[in-house]
């Protein structure tokens, strides 16, 4: 029996697992790495099943699932979430509270994702799979499958990795080595017989439409991240939100005292000596007024189509800004824009990587990753607008962690090497508009 098969997963890693476990089966597979890609596909190609990762940037796995039925017509397709960290023993009742049929747990073998594929392709699915899932039941599966809290284990976090490496794939149906008990899952809510798929899906959509956008409530996984994050910084003079708004000014340099004018013009030397350089070491001489960085541009200035706001970073090529897009019909955004300096604006070599530069990172989209949404040139300066993104510098925070004597805690190392590993992973996997490989290497890292 074949079956049109949908898999929503952008990392690249878990799309080629998935492809090689089901490429002894005749089941057609199209893979979206986002929501809107889905759609775009559903329209020519009718899934059997959904595959669909937990981990989607931006919105929740039950919020992910309500969009597409109602967008894509997939109200009663059945989707089957592949979640990392999931320990519970009811997969099918906890998968139902998320609007899927079936939970696989993440690290998996071949021969359990094709065992559930095969049993969900088969399975008919009437209306309750396309109705609103109860928040207080929603609660209750995220605390579940969130441990209590607990932070994911490295096996959660590398399972995948540490399975492709060696070569071997885990038991079936067993839980990882040192995986907490699983949690007994939560009583499952009364489901309302009276009320159609048309009705929840409505009245889901339109409560969702009539509230003020807001920004995503966490996870319970990232609350506790957040909070590590928040311990480790205490006491380092650092806060968590707005770090870059809140960034301290460096101490401008005292203007140099001005010295009285000369009696009368003195006759050059003959031999024409550097003063500095003769007289006895002393006092520092101010430092002559032509040798002063230029001021940077006031907040407020108006650069093409953005407005300047303020000065984030410099370097010794390029300078990166906050700034506003000022679009049609009132539209702003906050972006930040990466500009040349004006005295490299003339260096062809160091232009054409700057371009460069704009081009690959465009093709490259993954939530650790900044998205470039421009590459122009204003008079004679070059510059990338791209996202703005609002948080630490971890170098910074490693700095003040070690002159504070602080210890970053493993689990906090842990997420954050898992997070660079991913964007690393997908920069050196990814191809360009022709399906050719990037070949691109981080050499910052």
């Amino acid at each position: 029996m074949r079956a049109n098969i949908l898999l929503i997963d952008y990392e690249h890693r878990s799309v080629d697992r998935v492809r090689r476990a089901l490429a002894e089966t005749e089941h057609p597979l199209e893979i979206a790495g986002d929501l809107q890609k889905a759609v775009e596909i559903c329209a020519h190609f009718e899934p059997r099943l959904v595959i669909i990762t937990a981990e989607l940037p931006g919105v929740s796995v039950d919020d992910a699932i309500t969009q597409l039925r109602a967008r894509a017509g997939l109200r009663a397709t059945p989707f089957l979430i592949v979640m990392a960290g999931y320990h519970g023993t009811g997969s099918e009742d906890d998968a139902a509270r998320l609007g899927a049929q079936d939970i696989l747990p993440r690290p998996y073998s071949s021969e359990a994702l094709v065992e559930k594929v095969e049993r969900l392709v088969r399975l008919e699915v009437g209306g309750p799979a396309g109705q609103a899932i109860p928040p207080e039941t929603l609660d209750a599966l995220r605390r579940s499958v969130a441990g209590g809290g607990a932070s994911l284990t490295s096996h959660d976090l590398f399972g995948d990795i540490l399975s492709d490496v060696e070569g071997e794939e885990p038991e079936k149906g067993a839980p990882p080595a040192g995986a907490p008990p699983a949690p007994t899952p939560p009583a499952a809510a009364p489901k309302s017989s009276k009320r159609g798929v048309d009705e929840a899906l409505a009245e889901a959509l339109g409560a969702a439409a009539a509230k003020a956008p807001v920004p995503r409530k966490p996870s319970s996984a990232e609350r506790d991240v957040d909070k590590m994050l928040s311990e480790t910084l205490a006491g380092l003079d650092i806060q968590l939100a707005g770090a870059k708004a809140a960034r301290r000014p460096r101490p401008e340099a005292p203007a140099a005292p001005a010295s009285p004018p000369p009696a009368a013009p003195a006759p050059p030397p003959e031999l024409g000596p550097m003063p500095e350089l003769v007289e006895p070491f002393g006092e520092p001489r101010p430092a002559p007024p032509e040798a002063a960085e230029p001021v940077p541009p006031p907040a407020g200035s108006r650069f093409g189509q953005y407005v300047l706001e303020e000065r984030v970073a410099k370097g010794g090529m390029a300078e990166v800004f906050r700034a506003r897009m000022i679009g049609v019909e009132g539209f702003q955004k906050t972006v930040a824009i990466k500009r040349i300096l004006a005295d490299m604006a003339g260096n062809d070599e160091f232009v054409t990587m700057f371009i460069d530069e704009a081009k690959l990172a465009a093709q490259l989209k993954h939530p650790n990753i900044v998205d470039i949404y421009d590459l122009g040139k204003i008079d004679r300066s070059f510059y990338i607008a791209m996202e703005y993104v609002e948080g630490h510098d971890l170098r910074d925070v490693l700095a003040r962690c070690r002159t504070a004597g602080v210890t970053v805690p493993v689990p906090l190392a842990l997420h954050c090497a898992a997070q660079l590993a991913s964007a690393l992973d997908h920069a050196h996997n990814t191809r360009d508009f022709s399906n050719r490989d990037l070949g691109l290497v981080h050499r910052d890292v």
